[in-house]
C-alpha cells in the first residue's frame, strides 16, 4: 500500500530549544571551554538516556527534573562539578521566555514541509505535549502544512499508547499501512507506531549515537530524507 501519510512529532523534529548557546556561555563563566557541537551531543545523549530509562519526565515542569538531568548531561562532558548551580542558570536562561517563544523551528523545516506538500502527501502531527503545544505550532507558522494534528494533552492519551495514533488515524480516515511516523524519540515514536501497525523514522542527527541498542527502526538524520524513504516503499 502506498504511502500517502506523514505524521510527525513536534518536539525536537520540526522544533527545537536554543540550548546549546545558553549552556556554553554558562560553562564559560565557570571557566569551561566546549564547542557547540560537544555540548549538542551531550545533549542528545542526556535525552536519550531519560527516553528509555524515565519515559515521560522530559515532557513535566523543567523545576522537577532539570538539577537530575543537568547531572546526566555534565557527566556526558566529562565534568566533575555540582549539577546545581549549573541546572538553575540554565533554568534562567532558558526558560524566562513564553513556551512558543522558546521552542525554535529547525532552519529550512519550513521549505521541507513546503515540498512534502507539493508531492501530495498528507501531513499531520501526533505529539505528546501540553496545553502550549497549539500556540508553539502557529507561533512557528506550521499550521499551514498540517491537516491533523493529534495533542496528547487534548485526547487524553500520550505515546506510545496505540489509542492515540488510532485517534488520529480516524481523523484523517486513513489506514496505519498508508502512514509513516516521523520522530525522535524510539521508545514513544517507533514502538507506538509498531503496535499499531505503522512505519516509523526515526530523527537523529548524530546517526545511531545513543540508540546504538535498537534494531528494528529505520533512522535517519534529516527530514529530507523522507523522500528517499517514501520512493523505495511506493516502487
Amino acid at each position: 500500500m502506498n504511502k500517502s501519510h506523514i505524521w510527525f512529532d513536534l518536539g525536537y523534529t520540526l522544533v527545537h530549544l536554543d540550548r546549546e548557546n545558553k549552556l556554553q556561555k554558562i560553562l564559560k563563566e565557570e571557566g569551561y571551554e566546549y564547542t557547540i557541537d560537544d555540548i549538542a551531543k551531550a545533549f542528545h545523549l542526556a535525552d536519550k538516556h531519560f527516553m528509555k530509562e524515565f519515559p515521560g519526565i522530559l515532557g513535566g515542569n523543567p523545576k522537577n527534573f532539570l538539577p537530575w538531568y543537568m547531572s546526566v548531561l555534565i557527566y556526558y562532558l566529562g565534568l566533575k562539578i555540582s549539577a546545581v548551580n549549573i541546572a538553575e542558570k540554565f533554568r534562567e536562561k532558558q526558560y524566562n521566555l513564553k513556551p512558543e517563544e522558546q521552542w525554535i523551528a529547525y532552519p529550512g523545516i519550513h521549505e521541507k514541509l513546503e515540498k512534502l506538500k507539493k508531492n501530495s502527501l498528507i501531513l499531520g502531527i501526533i505529539s505528546n505535549w501540553n496545553h502550549t503545544a497549539r500556540r508553539v505550532i502557529d507561533y512557528n507558522n506550521f499550521t499551514k502544512y498540517f491537516d491533523n494534528i493529534i495533542i496528547s494533552s487534548e485526547v487524553d492519551y500520550e505515546k506510545p499508547d496505540p489509542r492515540i495514533f488510532n485517534m488520529a488515524f480516524e481523523k484523517a480516515g486513513v489506514e496505519p499501512e498508508q502512514c509513516i511516523y516521523v520522530g525522535d524519540n524510539y521508545y514513544d515514536d517507533c514502538v507506538g507506531s509498531i503496535r499499531v501497525g505503522m512505519d516509523c523514522l526515526i530523527l537523529n542527527p548524530f546517526e545511531r549515537l545513543g540508540m546504538e541498542e535498537v534494531e528494528d527502526c529505520d533512522i535517519i538524520t534529516d527530514i529530507s530524507e523522507i523522500f528517499e524513504y517514501i520512493l523505495e516503499e511506493n516502487n
